[in-house]
């Protein structure tokens, strides 16, 4: 059986949108209704910063901008353009799956280890092996299990 969980599609992030609802949404549909969306927030501020810097890198690898006049231009169309988004999100398709088999978004495909780590080990903020953090009190043993979407979050 071979699982997937690509970040183009698969909701992850964490959004407020500006009538006060709530969704998960992948990355395209994200920078798409971005105008709609008031903020990007998980519960730790560590895991927000690395989300919205995920999706500063794919907007500038995309729009630049490379001078003041083509940041003028992106700021007032308020939207980004979306046959961009789709050409880019076409050809890195298999790069954001994180199960992908030569590939997996943000991993080393392979990768072993002599022993199996906690989940904790991606949260900076909770206790994992030695690292012992001031009010944290969670063990590597109990740790709770997540789904792709929240360990996508904490990578």
């Amino acid at each position: 059986m071979t699982f997937s969980f690509n970040l183009v599609e698969e909701p992850f992030l964490p959004c407020l949108r500006h009538d006060g609802s709530v969704a998960e949404l992948g990355l395209k549909d994200a920078l798409l209704q971005s105008p709609d969306i008031r903020e990007i927030r998980d519960a730790s501020p560590l895991v927000t910063i690395s989300l919205h810097r995920l999706l500063l890198a794919l907007l500038h690898r995309n729009f630049g901008p490379e001078s003041l006049s083509d940041w003028k231009k992106l700021w007032e169309a308020r939207q980004f353009d979306a046959a961009t988004l789709e050409r880019y999100f076409r050809k890195w398709h298999d790069r954001f799956d994180l199960f992908d088999q030569e590939h997996p978004f943000y991993q080393t495909a392979g990768f072993e280890t002599k022993e199996p780590s906690s989940i904790n080990r991606l949260a900076h903020e909770l206790a994992a092996g030695n690292n012992t953090t001031l009010f944290d009190h969670s063990l590597d043993h109990g740790a709770r299990p997540v789904g792709p979407g929240e360990a996508a979050r904490l990578a």
